[in-house]
């Protein structure tokens, strides 16, 4: 420890440190892929995701998230074609496929996957997660999302996307399907696995769920006999008034923007507000936000090391990729004016962080800029290893989030440098765990077992042997 380094006092539990990632060339803070020292050319490779994964459970990360998209964004220029040359979210593959492989190698970390409810099946789905976490022993985790992109909805046979609200409605159902699948089509002691009688399983406690309502008819059983949770860990990052009642009601783990320190204040109230709301504990959910670091040994050498991540981003990767999630064309729009929300029905909180959580919205001018200057979407914090500690203390006990999504901007050294420099320090601090705690995904980020709490709605569907 240098005697320059502030001690912070532990928490009641460590931070949350999950790494973000995405199955293709560029994620992100676009066109870091072009980084002389950043390796994403062996996306498709499974050595790949093998190495990310030992890395991060080296690192004693929670988990590793993986977000996803299922169109091309087509919104800037019209076009997809700066998404396409700039590796804006594309291309991908799909990220349920690298799970079972990365979890072989490891025994702790924990998997978030991203699964759009507007473009699958809950039958297929629950059968694919409850697959997932025997697989994986009880760690896999499933980040909510309705999807935005109008290129998502005509790669699945319609002709224009959803809007807004018949998503959310989807999502609702398409979670109550699940979750009788889930908690109620197996009895807990179903299982006999008797050979001398040639019994498997006891019919009796094997049921049929008979769903039938406005979107879906499923009748059941569950293939998959019970795994550890049950019902994943539910993770999900709406942030327009419907996506913080739909987090309130089934999320465990919530994402919120983290560039405005006040507005991150504000979400994490309200969505525990509407977790209370709908009959749940405050504290039934944990709160996370994004975070990017750039690590020097010197202040002025992480100063030197920002810059040239600056000068390998893309101002048409960034703007595609804007375009692509808020609707909102920057080709079209004057410099000076002042930036507005898209009327149409992308993503709610895209443009909030220039518009609705400013108290004058930006000029379009300030938008680009701040899209092309290092990570568009979260705090950067940079400097000296204790400096980025200071950091993320200051961001924890000033806003009460619960942890962090962290990105890098350099394959693979950004996560290195982290694990190397930066962990220890927190460790010390009493903000970082020092080993892995027993139990599934759910229990080390919850506290309180393998399965769903009592307060989720999930749990209503539970059926309990006699």
């Amino acid at each position: 420890m240098t005697s320059k380094e502030q001690i912070i006092p532990a928490r009641n539990r460590p931070l949350i440190f999950n790494a973000f990632e995405m199955t293709g060339v560029g994620y992100y803070a676009h066109g870091t892929w072009t980084h002389p020292r950043s390796h994403r050319e062996g996306f498709t490779d499974l050595s790949f995701w093998l190495d990310r994964a030992r890395q991060f459970e080296e690192g004693l990360f929670d988990a590793v998230f993986f977000a996803d998209v299922l169109g091309v964004y087509d919104i800037y220029r019209r076009s997809p074609d700066p998404a396409i040359r700039s590796a804006v979210d594309f291309p991908l593959l799909d990220p349920v496929t690298v799970i079972p492989a990365m979890a072989a190698v490891t025994r702790h970390l924990g998997f978030a996957v991203t699964v759009s409810t507007t473009y699958e099946h809950p039958f297929a789905h629950a059968r694919r997660f409850a697959s997932l976490d025997h697989l994986t022993g009880g760690r896999i985790g499933w980040n909510v999302v309705t999807s935005y992109l109008p290129n998502a909805a005509r790669n699945f046979g319609l002709s224009e996307m959803p809007g807004h609200a018949v998503r959310y409605a989807r999502a609702e159902e398409f979670l109550e399907v699940s979750y009788k699948l889930w908690e109620g089509s197996w009895l807990d002691d179903a299982v006999l696995y008797d050979k001398d009688n040639t019994v498997y399983a006891d019919p009796a406690k094997v049921r049929r769920i008979d769903h039938h309502g406005q979107l879906f008819d499923v009748q059941g059983p569950s293939l998959v006999p019970p795994s550890r949770q049950r019902t994943p860990v539910i993770y999900q990052a709406g942030a327009s008034e419907r996506g913080r009642a739909f987090a309130g009601r089934h999320a465990e783990a919530v994402f919120v923007n983290g560039t405005n320190p006040g507005a991150l204040t504000a979400a994490i109230t309200a969505i525990r507000d509407a977790a209370e709301a709908a009959g749940r504990r405050r504290d039934d959910l944990r709160v996370v936000t994004d975070l990017s670091v750039v690590i020097g040994r010197t202040e002025e050498e992480a100063r030197r090391k920002a810059d040239l991540v600056r000068r390998s981003q893309s101002v048409e990767g960034a703007l595609a990729g804007f375009g692509g999630a808020s609707g909102i064309d920057l080709s079209t729009a004057s410099g000076k004016e002042r930036l507005s929300p898209a009327p149409g029905e992308h993503s709610q909180s895209e443009a909030a962080r220039f518009t609705r959580e400013k108290q004058t919205p930006d000029r379009v001018d300030d938008v680009v800029r701040r899209l092309t200057d290092l990570s568009p979407y979260s705090e950067t914090l940079i400097g000296t290893p204790a400096q980025i500690a200071d950091g993320i203390s200051r961001i924890a006990d000033t806003t009460g989030v619960d942890g962090f999504n962290l990105h890098e901007f350099v394959t693979p050294d950004d996560f290195t440098e982290f694990i190397e420099s930066v962990v220890p320090i927190l460790q010390r601090r009493g903000l970082y765990r020092t080993a892995y705690e027993p139990g599934s995904h759910r229990h080390r980020l919850l506290g309180a077992g393998d399965r769903v709490a009592d307060t989720h709605p999930a749990a209503a569907f539970r059926e309990v042997s006699a």
